[in-house]
């Protein structure tokens, strides 16, 4: 055994690998970050959706309704968020291998370009866009209508200045303009944080 692996020289990275289908004409791979699963799309969905992870397999099948940009499940797996457009997130109901119905979220922000979302808990929905950061709790399973969901946003002003812990930014920083959040979320106040970081880090490259 050499310091790169066994005799022959390989590199081992884990001792479970998740093997899944390569990236093709008809499949598409994703990665969710919030359950650390690989979700292999065949044929938009029809061809059915084959998720892998540690400890957790399972497929499905869904209906092909355009081009996936991005789709991951809630935490406890009961909500399936996917993004086939530049504005809204298709909400659907998970249930041992069954996709139920669901709602179409639209960004609050008018013209607003969405960035990407995260799930932060079972019912917390994060959409990150071009102008703010948009929070959502989703019922399980989701309701029809948007209008039932409950949500929150954060305003996103660019070209302005700031100060803190005596490191000044430069003008491409970011200065919240609008700030609605309920106080039994502090770990979204983290989020929040973090998001902004990662913007600002954007506009000043």
């Amino acid at each position: 055994m050499d310091e790169l692996g066994d005799r022959n020289g390989y590199l081992e990275l884990s001792s479970h690998p998740i093997r899944f289908e390569p990236v093709s004409k008809v499949t598409n791979v994703f990665f969710d970050d919030t359950s650390k699963e690989v979700l292999s799309v065949r044929a938009g969905g029809t061809l059915g959706v084959v998720v892998r992870g540690v400890g957790r397999d399972h497929t499905f099948r869904m209906e092909d309704r355009g081009t996936i940009s991005s789709l991951k499940f809630s935490p406890d797996h009961t909500v399936l968020a996917v993004q086939r457009n530049k504005n809204s997130v298709e909400l659907l109901s998970y249930n041992d291998g069954e996709i139920g119905p669901g709602c179409v979220q639209e960004c609050r922000a008018k013209g607003a370009n969405l960035l990407g979302f995260i799930w932060t808990n079972n019912d917390d929905l994060v959409l990150v866009t071009n102008s703010g950061v948009e929070f959502y709790q989703i019922q399980s399973p989701p309701p029809e209508d948007q209008a039932d969901i409950s949500s929150y946003v954060m305003s996103l002003l660019p070209g302005c200045s700031c100060v803190q812990g005596g490191v000044e930014l430069p003008p491409s920083s970011l200065q919240i303009t609008a700030f609605r959040l309920a106080i039994s979320h502090p770990y979204l106040c983290s989020l929040c944080l973090l998001v902004i970081w990662s913007l600002w880090q954007k506009l000043s490259d």
